[in-house]
């Protein structure tokens, strides 16, 4: 790792002790069959070579020396975040390797004390003197134990052997409830055997299988959170699509501003982010996000700067970035449609490492941003379609009503006048006389042919529905409830959203005739309001009881009004059918200034 990836020696001397521990093994199994199966311990230790104890405490010395010298000339070679994290780890792998140094200590003391005479065999003489012995083991025993300790503190707080982002947040608390259950285990262990229950094997069998089940439900675990990242990647929200493209770029930095902060500030606990994405959708230009804000001014946070950077990404998409940069990592997180979304993120606010899960959600909130801006798109290109047909259809109603009449009702008309000269043939008069009703008809047709637009804007959208109401329904079946003072200020003002505002409510005052029954048993309420909550526009309800006995197919109410739902979201409002009860329904229509 890093600096001692050049050392040659390392690797030497570790091939050296792997083929020295496969020797010693394959010679003590060889040596040892000559003895049978049940001698004691005691009567093999006093058997066993002081050649074969002295050489199995220099291989032992090797594997605790080597690690002290790599560790005391451990370098740093690039400022990148695993490499920062290993040199954090340092301190600890060094507190460990002079605790191994203590336990090789009393080994050597207890292997080799007796034979070169400097205290008594702890090991021969136990069975007289037993509390030199079980003091050597309680010792190495306690070392091993702290050793293990600030071992698993190293592993769970820095990335110290893989080239992955550690630690997890789950690793943690599995490791915390590790010591607190296996420290239970030992208490419990030690009061039975105060009581002479001595049985160790129940307790060891039962800490086996605690592991091995516990392994298996971790893994599960990740799959199921792994399932869970995909779904959340998955998730995207619609929003209300403007104008034009410089206006809706400005309202999607909006949308995700706050979900982006809380992400960095709350998830992360970042000191600084930057969101970048290639765009390759039309109408939505390239969304960059800053956190904190106040970098966006920064001389050195110009994106295009970020963008040409010669990043190399590893398998999870991931790239580290040199210490002498503002940001420690950069996350690639890649889309078909939208484009490809880099998010940079700084060192966190208290120094420590980016976990799995982290890196997960992060990875998630960029996928589902860059799914909204692809829903964006589909929004805008929408919404830019039905504008044209709508405009199409416009012109076209207004070209069939300049063509009748000022094209044909004159030429009609001329026609009638020039064969009105002629009143001795009897064949011209009755040519006069279908020129003539061909006139009234046409003209007839031009007097009844609505024009809405012109309607609404000549009397205003609320007189313009209660006229129409009037003319298809009885005018006693509807309460209206508005502010007079809203005629004159009436917040929308551009003709086609009010035509659209006009068809909807048309459409919901037929459904609310349809579904109420007879003619004055039940009233229709219709009130109009500017909301002021969240966005300012008109609010229009119109609430109605139901006749369900009269309506057995009352489940198809409202089909119609899903395409005025579509139409309405196009100028950013809704429209909602409630039902308060069974037997009565609301309808809300919202359209913003």
């Amino acid at each position: 790792m890093g600096f001692l990836r050049e050392k040659r020696i390392y690797r030497i001397f570790f091939w050296l002790l792997l083929a020295s521990q496969i020797f010693a093994i394959v010679f003590f199994f060889s040596w040892s069959r000559k003895f049978p199966a049940n001698i004691s311990l005691f009567h093999f230790w006093n058997i066993v070579p002081f050649v074969f104890r002295l050489s199995y405490l220099i291989y032992i010395l090797f594997c605790i020396v080597i690690p002290i010298f790599a560790l005391f000339s451990f370098r740093v070679s690039k400022r990148i975040l695993p490499e920062v994290a290993r040199n954090k780890a340092v301190p600890y792998l060094k507190a460990v390797s002079l605790l191994l140094f203590g336990v090789f200590l009393l080994v050597f003391f207890l292997f080799l004390g007796g034979g070169i005479g400097v205290i008594k065999d702890p090991v021969s003489g136990s069975d007289n003197d037993p509390g030199s012995f079980y003091l050597f083991l309680i010792g190495i025993q306690t070392f091993v134990a702290i050793a293990v300790l600030v071992l698993g503190h190293a592993l769970i707080s820095y990335e110290i052997f893989t080239g992955r982002i550690l630690p997890k947040i789950s690793l943690r608390r599995e490791w915390r409830n590790a010591i607190l259950g296996f420290s239970a285990l030992t208490i419990s262990y030690f009061i039975l055997t105060i009581f002479g229950f001595s049985k160790i094997e129940l307790f060891l069998t039962g800490s086996y299988v605690f592991c091995i089940s516990r392994t298996i439900l971790l893994k599960k675990s990740k799959d199921l959170r792994l399932v869970k990242s995909s779904v959340l990647s998955s998730i995207v929200a619609s929003e209300e699509t403007s104008e034009n493209s410089l206006t809706n770029s400005n309202s999607l930095k909006e949308k995700f501003r706050k979900p982006f902060d809380i992400l960095c500030s709350e998830i992360l606990e970042t000191s600084s982010a930057l969101f970048i994405n290639e765009s390759r959708i039309p109408f939505i230009e390239d969304v960059v996000l800053y956190y904190p804000g106040r970098i966006e001014t920064n001389e050195n946070s110009d994106p295009n700067t970020f963008k040409n950077m010669n990043l190399i990404f590893e398998k999870e998409n991931i790239a580290y970035l040199e210490d002498e940069n503002e940001f420690a990592l950069c996350l690639k997180v890649k889309s078909d449609h939208s484009g490809d979304g880099l998010l940079f993120l700084g060192k966190k606010v208290n120094g420590g490492l980016y976990a799995e899960e982290e890196i997960e959600t992060a990875r998630a909130a960029v996928s589902w941003m860059l799914s909204s801006l692809f829903t964006e798109s589909n929004s805008l290109t929408l919404s830019s379609l039905q504008r044209r047909h709508m405009e199409e259809q416009r012109i076209s109603d207004y070209k069939t009503r300049h063509i009748l009449h000022d094209e044909i009702l004159p030429e009609i008309h001329s026609s009638i006048l020039i064969l009105s000269q002629l009143q001795n043939e009897t064949a011209l008069t009755e040519q006069i006389a279908l020129l003539t009703n061909l006139h009234k008809r046409v003209s007839s047709f031009l007097r009844e042919l609505p024009d809405t637009s012109l309607e609404i804007t000549r009397l205003g959208l609320i007189d313009a529905l209660i006229r129409r109401t009037s003319s298809e329904f009885e005018a006693s079946r509807f309460e209206w409830s508005y502010d007079p003072t809203l005629k004159e200020r009436f917040p929308i003002s551009k003709p086609e959203a009010l035509e659209i505002l006009f068809y909807a409510c048309r459409e919901s005052f037929r459904n609310a005739v349809k579904y109420s029954g007879e003619i004055g048993a039940n009233k229709i309420s219709v009130s109009f309001s500017e909301n002021h909550e969240t966005k300012k526009g008109i609010l229009v309800r119109i609430k109605n009881r139901i006749e369900t006995d009269r309506n057995p197919t009352l489940e198809s109410a409202g089909q119609g009004l899903r395409i005025h739902s579509a139409l309405l979201k196009i100028f950013g409002g809704y429209l909602t059918l409630e039902f308060l009860n069974t037997n009565e329904a609301l309808v809300e229509i919202f359209l913003p200034e």
